[in-house]
């Protein structure tokens, strides 16, 4: 579907928190199995409804997340969630993926989001993964129109970042995580 252009957005209304909850449930056996740190830090003043693509989200954060998992073997995993209103009923969601893992030389940052790529060869040959993660990532969320980025440092950690435009549900209201 990404090479023919042909996936497509399903937007709905959505609980955010609730995604958030799905999400940390989803990485726990693995996490706990590495003896990691989890923490999700959600802005308290996010509404809790927001209306957009769930699911493209929820594949977003996966891979983000899976990936921290796969090249972190001490320390923490962090998914802070942040945003702004941008108008009535305009939500810019920010999210960052924070973790403690072997991070990324500063002269492959710019390879992390091309097909096939994979960086820190070294360090990387016994973990599996085809290196289409990211990729896939990129492409989810240009086409949410947003923006992901990722800033690192080598044998310290990596932090990856999206801007993802969501509205807000009919039903928007703030609440408690």
């Amino acid at each position: 579907k990404i090479e023919s252009g042909k996936m497509e957005l399903y937007q709905t209304d959505y609980h955010l928190w609730q995604l958030l909850r799905d999400i940390e449930e989803g990485h726990f056996e693995t996490i706990h199995e590495k003896n990691l740190e989890f923490e999700i830090d959600v802005n308290k003043s996010i509404p809790e409804h927001l209306y957009g693509d769930e699911d493209k989200l929820r594949q977003i954060l996966n891979n983000l997340i899976e990936n921290a998992v796969k090249y972190t073997s001490k320390g923490k995993i962090t998914l802070k969630v942040n945003g702004t209103l941008e108008a009535h009923d305009k939500f810019k969601l920010r999210m960052a993926v924070v973790d403690t893992g072997i991070g990324i030389r500063s002269q492959d940052l710019g390879k992390l989001f091309n097909s096939f790529e994979r960086v820190n060869l070294n360090e990387t040959q016994n973990i599996q993964g085809a290196g289409l993660g990211l990729t896939l990532v990129r492409y989810l969320v240009e086409l949410m129109e947003g923006k992901v980025g990722a800033k690192s440092e080598y044998g310290k950690g990596s932090t990856f970042t999206l801007v993802v435009p969501q509205l807000l549900a009919q039903e928007s209201f703030r609440g408690t995580y």
